[in-house]
């Protein structure tokens, strides 16, 4: 038997959820087969304890699910996802030294939720799966010539043990390769 890549636990980020109606992001239903993938393996969904997460899947999603066709799977995969999933709720700390070290990553004053969405993931030293190439993946241009932000964010926390190993950063395309077959 084959173990869990995901172990128990991950974060997902709003935009994954956003993709999966969309077939240009969800190429041959990737997002879709990995979302039914972590919900066959009982996984639960990360968020942080304040609700500042499942606030933005509301803001983002409530819209989008409510006028979407209920015969797709897609919206079954959602509602599961954004109703029904088993969540663990993580104590966000706004000051501590792995939140300072994200913040020094993800420097945009806006993207506060970008920044808990790493920390509760990197808390639990689970997965981030996220498809925000500009604030959380790459980086904006102006900093081409660094190395990706996943990369800083994972080698700046790694110091000093800030968090559990285990913890990673992954698009939807990467995490779905991950799935045995």
């Amino acid at each position: 038997m084959t173990s869990n890549p995901f172990q128990d636990a991950v974060a997902i980020d709003t935009n994954v959820y956003e993709h999966i109606l969309n077939p240009q992001q969800n190429v041959d239903y990737h997002i879709s087969e990995l979302l039914t993938y972590l919900q066959d393996q009982q996984l639960k969904l990360i968020v942080d304890d304040d609700g500042r997460i499942f606030g933005e899947y509301l803001n983002q999603l409530e819209q989008l699910i409510s006028q979407s066709d209920d015969v797709k799977d897609e919206i079954l995969i959602l509602r599961y996802w954004i109703l029904l999933a088993p969540r663990i709720s993580v104590e966000v700390t706004l000051n501590d030294e792995m939140m300072n070290a994200i913040k020094n990553v993800i420097t945009e004053v806006s993207e506060n939720v970008d920044r808990i969405f790493v920390y509760v993931a990197f808390h639990q030293g689970r997965t981030l799966i996220s498809n925000d190439q500009r604030h959380i993946v790459v980086g904006p241009p102006r900093e081409r010539g660094q190395s990706e932000r996943r990369v800083r964010l994972l080698r700046s926390t790694r110091r000093r043990r800030m968090r559990p190993d285990g913890a990673d950063i992954l698009t939807s395309q990467e995490a779905h390769a991950k799935i045995p077959t």
